[in-house]
């Protein structure tokens, strides 16, 4: 057909590309935002970097059309007609790209407030540094092998639990990292912790050592971060159940199996506890696949 380009040339080709990486873009966005908790109107600027996003891909949907602006193009075996103008293809670019500029400043702005506040970053985590508590003259009493991630299932009435097993690392020349359920100044407290990071799952954005349970991302990075600056090290983990309640179960494996991968390849020890009436059989039976189990005598 007169007229037509050749579909085959570089800008088409080009303008396809631009449309398949913004599909993938939109995707990642999507994925994105299921994980974030929108719980705050600066929140939601997440959602208008989101709009920005979808404007970009109908923006170069528009730029492919635009080729063909001035033929007359047919569909399939309809024998369908379509037939576009420059001035409607070029309105169309321009109000997609008002959108994009509105939607980046708005979405960007509402994100800056989101995570300033008058201590500074309410988000910025704080940073992990390794460090061992003061020895204890009494002999360990537990011996973990480097390099292994542990399961350590916790019975109601037992005299000794996976805390005592940290606990005793951290005091025989380990550097320790605890995550936990409780409120960390207390547990301090409570268990004579003095330089041992402890890390709290709650949404409460108050406290400044808080991991949102559904921040799988910054969870992860802590652990690995710590890892990787310690010679010697114990990351004990204790909130399984809840991290659970607020995701899923596939999505706490995903992350367990992660983290394994990187214990494996250090010098660290991971330790899981679990209380087993929490969990079905089969979530069970999958945990003790994936963990080396470890019972306390």
């Amino acid at each position: 057909m007169d007229g037509l380009p050749v579909v085959t040339s570089l800008e088409f080709m080009l303008n396809l590309l631009a449309i398949l990486v913004s599909l993938v873009a939109a995707a990642f966005w999507v994925k994105l935002i299921r994980r974030i908790q929108i719980s705050s109107t600066e929140d939601r600027g997440w959602v208008w970097i989101f709009m920005a996003v979808i404007m970009i891909l109908l923006l170069n949907i528009s730029g492919v059309i635009l080729l063909f602006s001035e033929s007359e193009i047919k569909i399939g075996t309809l024998n369908k007609i379509f037939k576009f103008t420059i001035g409607e293809i070029s309105l169309l670019s321009t109000l997609a790209r008002s959108i994009i500029a509105i939607s980046i400043t708005i979405g960007s702005y509402l994100l800056l407030r989101s995570i300033n506040n008058e201590r500074g970053f309410k988000f910025k985590l704080a940073p992990v540094i390794p460090v061992a508590e003061e020895g204890s003259s009494v002999a360990a009493r537990f011996d973990l092998t480097s390099g292994a991630s542990y399961l350590i299932k916790e019975y109601h009435g037992a005299k000794y639990g996976a805390v005592d097993v940290f606990l005793d690392l951290v005091m025989h020349n380990e550097a320790g990292l605890y995550i936990t359920r409780k409120y960390p100044p207390k547990l301090r407290e409570d268990l004579g912790l003095r330089k041992t990071p402890i890390f709290w799952l709650s949404r409460d954005k108050d406290y400044e050592y808080t991991i949102n349970p559904s921040d799988f991302i910054s969870l992860t990075e802590v652990i690995k971060e710590f890892i990787k600056k310690s010679d010697k090290s114990v990351v004990f983990l204790e909130g399984i159940e809840y991290l659970i309640v607020q995701n899923d179960f596939d999505s706490v494996i995903k992350f367990l199996e992660s983290l394994n991968d990187s214990v494996s390849k250090s010098n660290s020890k991971l330790i899981i506890a679990i209380d087993p009436s929490a969990l079905d059989s089969q979530h069970m039976h999958i945990l003790e696949r994936e963990l080396k189990e470890f019972t306390i005598k």
